[in-house]
């Protein structure tokens, strides 16, 4: 009878033997972080949602991974901000960070650290454009009095040109951020 046809489920159940086996700390895990990140979702788009109610609906069991994957999705909404609707999201996703740390001061501190980042950040992108600007029209100024350009090669020169620095100054900046994300992952 060795040499007989296998089935499709004969094959299938093979195959899943020889998968390594998930432990049931895993499939927790599995099934929470994506719970959390749905709270996370729900807390960044509406701002009636109470954090700290849906939060204590969660049995402790599963707590640490909802945390998880809320903590994943605050992350992600801190950015390098160059306008006032960008701040308000930093701002209600660092206020959701406070809610779920425990060491409150050490929180506390490296939020700080993480605002003036960002207060920093919008400040020398102001400065940058004003800059940028003006050489960009005193360069615009003397061609023009010589003949070379028009308006619209201009328009499409400033728009390539301020993205590359912008570029630049997102790159020196997304260090920082990433190393005070990271911080903040590791705070209890």
């Amino acid at each position: 009878m060795e040499g007989r046809i296998k089935t499709a489920l004969e094959k299938a159940l093979e195959r899943a033997e020889s998968l390594p086996k998930v432990s049931p700390e895993e499939i927790v895990r599995m099934e929470n972080v994506p719970r959390g990140r749905s709270i996370g979702a729900s807390y960044m788009g509406n701002k009636d949602f109470n954090l700290k109610e849906a939060l204590a609906e969660i049995p402790e069991n599963t707590r640490k991974y909802v945390l998880e994957g809320l903590q994943e999705v605050l992350l992600m909404n801190v950015t390098l901000s160059a306008d006032d609707v960008a701040d308000e999201v930093n701002r209600r996703a660092m206020a959701g960070i406070m809610v779920i740390k425990k060491d409150k001061a050490r929180a506390t501190a490296v939020l700080g650290e993480l605002d003036q980042l960002l207060k920093y950040y919008r400040q020398a992108m102001e400065q940058t454009r004003e800059r940028f600007k003006q050489e960009f029209e005193l360069r615009g100024r003397a061609a023009r009095r010589q003949g070379i350009r028009e308006r619209a090669v201009e328009r499409m020169e400033f728009r390539e040109e301020w993205a590359g620095v912008v570029r630049q100054l997102n790159q020196r900046f997304e260090m920082g951020l990433a190393e005070l994300k990271e911080r903040i992952k590791n705070i209890g």
